[in-house]
């Protein structure tokens, strides 16, 4: 999360992605990071990617996304 202009440095990572995850949501207020204009951005270059903000550290939609991947 400390790179949020991955997005736009590496489209073709998401253009071709199913799924994308933003990881360490939990430091979210902590950093200088703008979550939102980060799946606004891969959304604009894939509509059909399936974004999800994680936690590892406190378990944020870990399940959802582990669901996800084994569907």
């Amino acid at each position: 999360m400390n790179h949020p202009w991955v997005v736009r440095k590496h489209p073709m990572l998401f253009k071709f992605s199913d799924i994308a995850v933003i990881n360490k949501i939990d430091l979210k207020d902590v950093m200088d990071v703008n979550v939102e204009e980060m799946i606004e951005d891969g959304l604009k270059i894939n509509p059909n990617l399936k974004i999800f903000t994680t936690s590892a550290t406190t378990g944020e939609n870990i399940s959802e996304l582990i669901n996800v991947i084994l569907d």
